[in-house]
Formats: C-alpha cells, structure tokens, sequence
C-alpha cells in the first residue's frame, strides 16, 4: 500500500512539474546587452543587436524563426524567417499588405540580399485594431530548399510608427547578415 501511495504522490508531483514546464517553455527572454548577437542555424542568419534591449526566441522543441522585441504596448519588431510560397520579394509584400493601404514601396538591401521595404496601415477588423506596419522583405532561393522569406518588421497598432521605432528597424536592418 505504501508504494502505491509513494507512486501515486510521485506521478502527481511529476505531473504538476511537467504541466508547469510545458507552460513555461517555448519562450525565452534575452539582454542584447548580455547576447548582443541573435543566431540562426535553421535559417541560416545572424543579426547583431543595439545594447539594452529585451528580446525573446521560442525554444525546442518550438521551432526557432526569429526574434521578437516589445517595446511598449503599441509596438512590436520582429526578425523573421520562414519557409514561402511566394516566389519573388514582390509577391510576399503583395500578399503581407493585401487589404491595407501601401504608402511606401522602395527596393533596398538585407545583408546582401536584394530586399523591398514597404509601408502600409490597415483599418480595424473583427480581430484586430487598426495598425501601421513597415517591413523589409527578401526571399532567398537555393537549390537545395525551398525559398526562404527573411523579414523584419513593426508593428504600431492604434499609432504611428516612432521615431525611436524606426532607429531600431534601421539598426536591425544594418546588423543584418547571412553566413557566404
């Protein structure tokens, strides 16, 4: 009786840990300052980091894409890679600002990729709240997988996109690089 009871403590003590471990991971939070260069194997990139920012990854067994950087309650960046679909750069940026107003179109450079930044805004919906968003876009293509979007991008939601927003966008752009 006493090893049942003991077993039954212990698969429950197991139990409660593996449900607060399950809670727990998929993010984990990171200093710039401390890790000041994010990198990528999955997707086969790294970018360097301003000093004093916080910025999040997901962890395994959740599959690692990028980064995510919170500045205030209205303001989102993001570094992202994702396998695509699309074929060129300006079919990705056609299919992220469907439905939105482009106010800005302009070719530029993500490491030595060609790229697209566009800007639009988009009206609230039924889920979200009207917002501005600004990205660079680049799709990658080798012979050995399928085509590779890189992104970095913000997000305003019910503002304007700041200045102190778009410093960092330029800085991550800037600190942007793929292995040769």
């Amino acid at each position: 009786m006493r090893q049942i009871l003991i077993r039954v403590i212990f698969g429950a003590v197991l139990g409660v840990g593996l449900l607060t471990a399950f809670a727990a991971y998929g993010q984990t939070s990171l200093s710039s300052s401390k890790y000041p260069t994010y990198v990528n194997r999955s997707y086969d990139f790294q970018v360097v980091l301003p000093p004093g920012l916080t910025y999040t990854h997901t962890v395994p067994p959740s599959p690692d894409h990028g980064i995510g950087i919170d500045l205030n309650d209205q303001t989102k960046i993001w570094l992202d890679a994702s396998y695509t679909d699309s074929s060129t750069t300006d079919e990705e940026a056609g299919t992220v600002s469907a439905d939105c107003k482009v106010k800005q179109r302009r070719r530029a450079l993500l490491g030595s990729m060609p790229a697209l930044v566009i800007r639009f805004s988009c009206a609230a919906n039924g889920t979200e709240k009207p917002y501005e968003e600004q990205l660079i876009l680049s799709i990658h293509r080798s012979a050995h997988r399928a085509p590779i979007c890189y992104e970095i991008g913000i997000r305003a939601t019910n503002a304007r996109i700041s200045a102190q927003a778009e410093d960092l966008f330029t800085k991550l752009v800037a600190g942007f690089s793929r292995p040769k």
